[in-house]
């Protein structure tokens, strides 16, 4: 059953409008367009395990990011269109425009930071459950909670997401800050009966001490609870956590960082004969990662083990991998690659199997002018379904595009 995510929609504008008090009144406005026109040759469009003759697409993605900011912080609203259309008659029912409104205010202050995200998706299933191999080179703010269904089929579904995200807190020495934060996440699908999907809900909330130990060594203990709730299986999941942090510059361009925790889950759902199951689970949390930046190539490895909520109905742990590299072979050419994998444990009761998948993608960007690049790469996804012999599926891609990038004046903007 779908809730009203798009009731949420006008949030937007409202949140520009009060998070542009949090800058002063000399704050620069700063509008950032970015347009980028793509075509995309796919040997299987539809993640289906048949062969599937080749699909041509061609996509046109349009986003504008308009605020402010200051010495003391920044507000932003973000708007963008992604709209396509199939060469193929047999592809029409695959087009779909997906729309997206995205914000955040930031706020430092003498003994405190506030920070508020917000985002708004409104996107086809086929192209919103599969994450990017290279994250996106745009500053974005702060990071949701990702959802994997872990199911094959009604690919034409369109998935409506909405999060809300608040952080700050005081400075308690000049080494030593406590921060409290909250989150929310409100995912919905348009089918009358997704039966390989659940429409959930999660709330999280946390507080974190961090202590800067000297100028190289930062240590931090959290401690967060999340409330998961998903209609179709009844399921009413609690889940409390606690982890601690270190991190450390390794070398002058070497970042290093390793979160360790662990996590209980009491969870209450409707089985699979239609009987309530309860019980508690327990699990190790963890999150490596390193980052290496040099003149023209920058490195990062990320891999971790979490409970995370997700479109099977479930709180399931999930492990994840990231691999990334990104090199400046001239002033004017570009090349970039990325490894993102995963592992989703849905539960032994979930209707739907447990989900692997690995995506990789490499891309080379020219230069054309100071706005304009030409963009190609190739991109290829594989998913395994179930074990033990279950349903492997192999998308391959090539793409080239244009696209067209604004200047921010922002001084934290990205060059």
């Amino acid at each position: 059953m779908r809730t009203n995510c798009s009731r949420w929609l006008p949030m937007g504008p409202l949140t520009l409008a009060l998070s542009l008090l949090t800058a002063r009144a000399d704050g620069a406005w700063d509008f950032v367009p970015t347009l980028m026109l793509t075509a995309e040759s796919d040997d299987n469009a539809r993640h289906l395990p048949v062969d599937q003759p080749t699909s041509t697409r061609a996509a046109f993605d349009a986003r504008l990011r308009a605020g402010r900011f200051s010495d003391r912080g920044e507000a932003w609203v973000e708007p963008r269109i992604v709209a396509d259309a199939y060469a193929d008659e047999a592809d029409r029912n695959l087009e779909h425009n997906d729309l997206f409104l995205r914000t955040r205010a930031t706020r430092e202050m003498p003994r405190a930071f506030f920070a508020f995200d917000s985002d708004f998706r409104s996107e086809s299933v086929l192209r919103s459950e599969i994450d990017d191999a290279l994250e996106e080179d745009l500053p974005t703010g702060s990071d949701t909670i990702e959802t994997d269904s872990g199911a094959i089929g009604t690919f034409t579904d369109v998935r409506d997401r909405f999060g809300l995200s608040m952080e700050g807190g005081p400075s308690l020495s000049d080494r030593t800050t406590l921060a409290f934060d909250t989150s929310w996440l409100d995912v919905a699908y348009e089918s009358e009966l997704p039966l390989e999907r659940a429409d959930f809900e999660n709330l999280t909330l946390g507080m974190t001490l961090t202590r800067a130990v000297d100028e190289r060594n930062n240590v931090a203990a959290r401690v967060y609870g999340m409330d998961y709730t998903a209609p179709r299986n009844d399921n009413n999941s609690r889940a409390l956590g606690v982890e601690a942090t270190f991190e450390r510059p390794l070398t002058g361009t070497v970042r290093f960082s390793i979160d360790v925790g662990v996590v209980r889950t009491e969870f209450s759902y409707i089985g699979a004969g239609f009987d309530r199951v309860d019980g508690v689970s327990n699990g190790f949390t963890f999150l490596f990662d390193i980052e290496k930046q040099a003149r023209a190539t920058t490195y990062s490895l990320s891999a971790g083990q979490s409970v995370s909520p997700g479109t099977t109905g479930f709180l399931a742990p999930r492990d994840d991998l990231r691999l990334g590299v990104r090199h400046r072979i001239s002033p004017r050419l570009a090349f970039a690659a990325g490894v993102r994998a995963a592992a989703i444990d849905v539960g032994e009761n979930a209707v739907t199997p447990p989900r692997d998948y690995l995506r990789t993608t490499i891309e080379f960007d020219w230069a054309l002018s100071e706005r304009y690049s030409l963009r190609a790469g190739h991109d290829r996804v594989r998913e395994d379904f179930g074990v033990g012999g279950g349903t492997e599926i192999e998308s391959s891609s090539v793409f080239v595009g244009i696209r067209y990038q604004g200047q921010s004046r922002a001084p934290s903007a990205r060059p």
